[in-house]
């Protein structure tokens, strides 16, 4: 074999490897828990949402983009990422979701919060995911704070929407009200692989056993 196709094999099996996706327990319990918040949005008095925490770089979201991915359309989703303030974070969903695309009137003259729930309706939004949603609580204060979880709770209820907070430790801070505490009703974390005993020297091979698996599929599909 050549220098230049072992290069080339080599390079194929980076390429498989930043491709693919590997489900491992951990990981399992959160697209299971997603499928359940969908499932469930229209019975009872609110749908359910989802807690997802983790640290940088733990695979939040690919997990979110690998379920949506296999289970929604593009259209039934909204994936935000926090702005500065909650007025912005709104404003930012209105937009994507069409709001404005008729209309003259400049933003700032539409009460956000009720554009978002009509427009959210008339697409068929199925499901929320707010991104870095820690850095909506953290640099806020407790009425401030409460603000925030009144209008998406509002928006939740009125769409029958489930909502996923996906962020750091942090962003428990939304647990502080206690209507919401009872409204997110799956909780789950990614943690970090380590090698701490045997039984975590297990899981780990059970990972790299997946990713084998996922990497040689991609290379049989080429």
């Amino acid at each position: 074999m050549t220098a230049a196709r072992r290069n080339l094999n080599r390079d194929e099996v980076l390429a498989n490897y930043h491709d693919s996706f590997s489900i491992y327990p951990e990981v399992e319990k959160v697209l299971s828990g997603l499928e359940w918040i969908i499932k469930r949005r229209k019975f009872g008095t609110f749908a359910p949402s989802m807690l997802l925490t983790a640290g940088t770089g733990a695979g939040k979201t690919a997990t979110i983009n690998h379920f949506i991915e296999k289970n929604l359309s593009r259209n039934e989703v909204l994936i935000t990422r926090v702005r500065p303030s909650l007025l912005e974070t709104l404003l930012w969903m209105a937009k994507e979701l069409g709001a404005y695309r008729n209309s003259r009137a400049k933003p700032s003259e539409i009460g956000l919060t009720d554009c978002v729930i009509e427009t959210s309706k008339r697409v068929g939004l199925k499901l929320l995911v707010i991104e870095e949603c820690q850095e909506l609580f953290e640099r806020t204060s407790h009425n401030q704070r409460q603000d925030i979880r009144d209008r998406l709770k509002m928006i939740s209820d009125e769409c029958h929407l489930p909502i996923v907070f996906v962020g750091l430790h942090s962003a428990g801070l939304i647990l502080e009200d206690s209507q919401w505490n009872r409204r997110i009703m799956v909780r789950r974390t990614l943690p970090y692989i380590k090698i701490t005993d045997e039984s975590a020297i297990d899981n780990y091979l059970d990972v790299l056993q997946a990713l084998e698996r996922r990497c040689l599929y991609h290379s049989r599909c080429r």
